[in-house]
């Protein structure tokens, strides 16, 4: 049986991968991470990146929904 990539992974690097042009922070951080390891690292970076951006910003705003 052939392993297949799991597409939450998948859809993250889909993320970085279009971030690599945007005009924010976050499009700086994959230009950076170009610059020091190549396209391959910067999109790896990136993607390992937005899940815990995203897990940060639901933590602290579910602690908002309980004060």
């Amino acid at each position: 049986m052939k392993k297949k990539p799991n597409p939450a992974s998948q859809a993250f690097r889909n993320a970085a991968n279009a971030v690599q042009r945007s005009d924010n922070w976050l499009g700086d951080y994959f230009r950076r991470m170009k610059a020091r390891g190549g396209n391959r690292y910067a999109i790896v970076a990136t993607a390992n990146k937005i899940p815990s951006i995203t897990r940060w910003y639901l933590v602290s705003k579910s602690l908002d929904l309980w004060n």
